[in-house]
This record gives C-alpha cells, structure tokens and sequence, in this order.
C-alpha cells in the first residue's frame, strides 16, 4: 500500500476500484488471496519440500489454462518442457518418500490442497494479465493483499475462531516479528510484485 501510494502512476486506487470493480474484486479475493490460503493451509498436513514441489507446476498448468481461455497455442517446446518438469515434480516428490505417502492421509490431503493451489494460480496468473499489462504490477499487488485480507481475515476468524490482532506485531520476540515481515514482505509481496512485473512485460 505504502509503495502505491508513493508511486504517482499507481496512487489512484479507488477510482479504478470504482470502474472496474467485480474483476479486481474477484481476482484479489478467488485468485491470490484463495491460493495464498490454499498453499499456507496445506502446510498443515504436508512437508515444506511436498508443497513446493508440487505448486512448481503451475507454469503447466498456465500454458493449459492459456489454451483454454484465450486460445493461446500449445507449441512443442511447452509440450516437452511441460512433461519434463512433470515429470520432476513426480520423481522429486516420491523420492523416499512413497512409502510416507501411501500410509499418511495427512500428506495426501496436503499434496491436494497444493495442487489445488497452483491450479487456482494458474487461472490467476492467466486472468490477472491483461489487467496488470494495463494499470500496472504494484496497482495490481495491492489490490490483492489489501482486498484479500478483508476477505480472509473474517473468513478465518469465523470458521477457525482465529482472530489475530494484527497492531500487536511488535509485542513478539525479535524473531517471531522478524519471520513475520520476512513471510508477508519478502516471500510473497516482493515475489508477487516481481511475478506481475514479468507479466506486464511478457
């Protein structure tokens, strides 16, 4: 928000919000937000090593879901890579740990809730293009991180009675507020950003 609102290009936020609502609405809430919860919820049934291996394939799951909404040709390089990185994410998510995963329910409902992940941003990714082309990478960032905490963050507390006061971040040892900010600055938002950035310029 703070980097939005420095930035003149991308300061006018609610003005946009008012032209084209539902889209960036749907998009923030469905799209980013829903897969973040997806990914951090299926840590709680499956190694670190599980989830992120499986939600590496959704590059694969751009090039199909391309095809499908903007008729975008499946050319033989994305074929060849396509199944190669398949094929990775296969062997290096079984590698010893078959045997984990035939007899825990947990891992199994974890690997889903990951793919279920990189399905979601998939369509995401695909959807949110044209949009971020136009108004921008940080315009776009944050809508989905301001938005998508007012959508989780009740969603949460209702169906998890979990309600964190997020003003209380400081009260925290060193370490836990540094994680924190690490998680939600660096592994998603600069990520995110970058990730849009490569978007509007593809």
């Amino acid at each position: 928000m703070i980097l939005c609102l420095i930035n003149p290009t991308s300061r006018n936020l609610i003005n946009l919000l008012k032209k084209i609502p539902y889209p960036i609405v749907i998009l923030s809430v469905l799209g980013m937000a829903y897969g973040q919860f997806l990914f951090h919820w299926a840590l709680d049934f499956a190694s670190v090593v599980h989830v992120a291996t499986m939600v590496t394939i959704i590059p694969i799951g751009v090039v199909f879901v391309a095809r499908v909404i903007e008729g975008t040709k499946i050319t033989p390089p994305k074929i060849i890579s396509g199944i190669g990185a398949f094929l990775g994410c296969i062997f290096l998510l079984t590698d010893r740990y078959l045997e984990q995963l035939s007899g825990d329910g947990d891992s199994i409902l974890g690997i889903y809730l990951s793919i279920g992940c990189a399905l979601v941003g998939a369509i995401y990714l695909v959807m949110v293009k044209p949009y971020v082309q136009v108004y921008g990478p940080i315009r776009m960032t944050t809508y989905a991180f301001v938005l998508g905490f007012l959508a989780l963050y009740p969603f949460i507390g209702v169906i998890w009675n979990i309600w964190k006061n997020p003003f209380n971040l400081f009260d925290r040892t060193h370490i836990e507020y540094m994680s924190i900010m690490t998680l939600g600055v660096w592994n998603t938002f600069s990520i995110h950003t970058l990730v849009m950035g490569i978007i509007q310029n593809s």
